[in-house]
């Protein structure tokens, strides 16, 4: 009916005031002049084309290495390298749930009936993946166990060849450093509820040491990318944050997975889907940090010049003294070049130990993460993170 006697693209601009307001179809007949009846009509088709069509244009996880690079950018930058997603659940209110249902949907956290939802996204809050509605009674492990991309990079049927490199000390803290070669992918997530999975790392509880806990703090700060993406849905699709009145789960989940399509699709057109490459320029750098005094570098103080030469050596020109009373660093780490095969091996203390899932290495020595139990893993990225904070190489992304 609607298809033929109104304007088309007045009914799209309902929908999406309706997504965006928080609107009601009472609220659109006023506006339009067309009885709330065809709007509803009209937003379940909008709905559907958006979870379907919409959703499978601009919402696709990485499969492979070459789709995957992209996503790391930010976290090579912060140091969490072979890293390229955070993951976490978050509930949206479903007001008109049927009675037969509200047992399930209603949590241990709320009062009301609500879907849960697993999001992924890079450190862009561009959304890789989400899980259609789930009770929001169930946890975070039921969410992973149902999630296609995390329980897929668990078992390794994806991005098993992307391939990363991490840092070990090779005898003693301060001294030589080695390269190993691993494959697959990891994440972060939530440290409260989530599987301790290799690929699903989270802040420590009850870290003991510094390097243990400089880790957690930047993990903890990474994963909040997930929360900020949900804000922004919220912020922008006023009836995720309000409630959805909508009959029925499937109506529910529709609307969520249209606001995802929507919300890439919007990154997109603004920009912002690209990668961060190096951060607004300030007032040191370029011109602006020109200084027309002669002899400047000598006396400025030794942040100043750092900022103006980042080649200077950590301890610059401070003396030896200076040296020896600050604590151990290295400006570019010492690779070992002893034994070039050592570069696809682990540290002699570690010991792969297979969950059972596929092969430990590739036919290039490199060890999939998936193989390595989660503290094993943990203690490299623990020890590799380290490293590069020695190394002052540890940079927190920032937007062009």
């Amino acid at each position: 009916m609607w298809q033929e006697s109104f304007p088309i693209q007045l009914m799209v601009l309902g929908a999406l005031r309706y997504l965006g307001r928080g609107l009601t179809f009472d609220d659109l007949e006023d506006f339009t002049a067309i009885n709330e009846e065809i709007h509803r009509q009209f937003f379940h088709v909008f709905i559907q084309f958006g979870s379907s069509d919409l959703f499978q244009e601009y919402v696709a996880h990485p499969v492979n290495a070459e789709q995957y690079r992209t996503h790391q950018h930010e976290f090579n930058m912060g140091g969490l390298h072979g890293a390229g997603w955070s993951s976490d659940a978050t509930n949206v209110i479903m007001w008109r749930c049927t009675h037969n249902l509200k047992q399930a949907n209603t949590g241990f956290k709320q009062s009301y009936p609500a879907r849960s939802y697993n999001l992924t996204c890079n450190h862009r809050q561009q959304i890789l993946h989400t899980t259609k509605g789930h009770p929001s009674r169930w946890n975070d492990k039921i969410l992973a166990y149902h999630d296609e991309f995390l329980y897929s990079l668990r078992k390794g049927d994806i991005l098993q060849d992307a391939k990363f490199t991490l840092l070990s000390w090779c005898n003693q803290i301060g001294g030589p450093v080695k390269e190993s070669r691993y494959c697959g992918s990891w994440g972060l997530v939530d440290k409260n509820g989530y599987h301790q999975w290799s690929c699903t790392q989270a802040p420590g509880k009850a870290d003991l040491t510094l390097p243990e806990r400089r880790l957690s703090e930047f993990i903890e700060s990474f994963q909040k990318d997930a929360k900020c993406t949900f804000g922004i849905l919220k912020g922008r699709f006023r009836i995720l944050k309000a409630d959805i009145r909508l009959e029925g789960t499937e109506a529910a989940d529709n609307t969520w997975l249209t606001c995802c399509a929507l919300h890439n699709w919007l990154l997109d057109i603004d920009g912002l889907s690209s990668e961060w490459q190096n951060g607004v320029q300030s007032d040191w750098e370029g011109e602006l940090g020109d200084n027309e005094a002669e002899g400047f570098a000598e006396y400025a103080p030794f942040a100043v010049q750092r900022l103006q030469q980042p080649e200077i050596a950590q301890f610059g020109s401070r003396g030896e003294h200076e040296r020896s009373m600050a604590r151990p660093g290295l400006l570019v780490p010492e690779v070992s070049q002893e034994d070039d095969s050592a570069a696809g091996d682990n540290d002699d203390n570690l010991s792969i130990t297979s969950d059972g899932f596929g092969e430990t290495v590739d036919e290039d020595g490199a060890v999939y993460i998936n193989s390595l139990l989660y503290r094993e893993f943990r203690s490299l990225l623990v020890e590799h993170f380290d490293i590069l904070w020695r190394c002052r190489a540890i940079v927190w992304p920032t937007r062009n």
